[in-house]
């Protein structure tokens, strides 16, 4: 695959998995008129549920090819208003059961990776963060969606509760978008704490930085007592299984259930603090 660094060419390995049917997500979600477009002021609950869904299933992909282009020596650009690009991110219904794939969450692809920058292993810019997707134009298209949104659901200025029970409960699913649809610090913007938030459950909506500093802070005790106490080769199996979480390939049931396996029953204690951090 090409893509353009510091405007020259360069070519990096890429594998074509399958095409994405769908449409740019502009097509998807009205940023302008918010929830439902301007055909209605009060969407039904399950529309609001499935336009959710989709912010969440494109900020996971793109989180995830963040990740990825890092791992390759590259960075999307953090200065705000760049790439990734709305219409670069194109969205499908998700399959239906039985069929290859996540049968719960609309596919997401992103069609356009070319405003990449070399990213040097230690620098600053190899870091991890969700800061290049929060600041870029598609998370400023997502916080428009959600401006728009938010006085249909009778919140005032996107900020707040709304006092109808049906969006009440389904915003209560989504508390794990607060990140992206209030544009946190940077400080609070960790990649791999972002992607722990998105896809561990249990988490606590409407958790604030500090909050999201202290999580992550209990979990990089936690890995520094696990390493000790389960050596090199169980600890690596257990951030084996967290990273399959992750990626979204398993639940953090999943892992809780996987990791007995090779934590128990001489570590009981410290299975049981997984548990806790993963399922809350």
């Amino acid at each position: 695959a090409a893509v353009g660094v510091g405007g020259e060419m360069k070519r990096y390995p890429a594998v074509f998995t399958h095409r994405v049917d769908g449409a740019p997500l502009p097509a998807v979600l009205d940023a302008d008129n918010g929830c439902g477009g301007d055909e209605t002021d009060h969407p039904p609950p399950e529309l609001l549920d499935r336009e959710l869904a989709t912010v969440k299933a494109v900020a996971h992909t793109c989180l995830l090819a963040l990740r990825g282009a890092l791992s390759a020596g590259l960075a999307f650009d953090t200065e705000g208003g760049s790439a990734p690009y709305p219409a670069h991110v194109w969205v499908a219904p998700p399959l239906p059961a039985g069929e290859a794939g996540c049968a719960s969450e609309p596919r997401v692809c992103m069609t356009n990776v070319d405003q990449l920058r070399e990213a040097p292993a230690g620098s600053a810019a190899a870091a991890f963060t969700a800061k290049p997707l929060v600041r870029s134009a598609l998370g400023d298209y997502i916080r428009r969606w959600w401006v728009a949104t938010a006085p249909k659901l009778g919140i005032e200025n996107g900020h707040g509760q709304t006092d109808d029970p049906k969006y009440a409960a389904v915003l209560s699913k989504y508390g794990t978008l607060n990140w992206l649809l209030f544009s946190w610090e940077d400080n609070a913007l960790g990649g791999d704490a972002i992607l722990q938030l998105l896809t561990g459950g249990g988490m606590v909506v409407d958790r604030s930085p500090e909050e999201m500093d202290t999580a992550r802070r209990r979990w990089d005790a936690f890995c520094q007592e696990a390493l000790v106490r389960l050596g090199p080769r169980r600890f690596d199996e257990m951030k084996a299984q967290v990273a399959l979480m992750n990626d979204g390939e398993i639940s953090a049931t999943d892992v809780i259930g996987r990791s007995r396996y090779f934590m128990c029953p001489d570590n009981e204690d410290l299975h049981s603090a997984l548990s806790r951090i993963l399922l809350g």
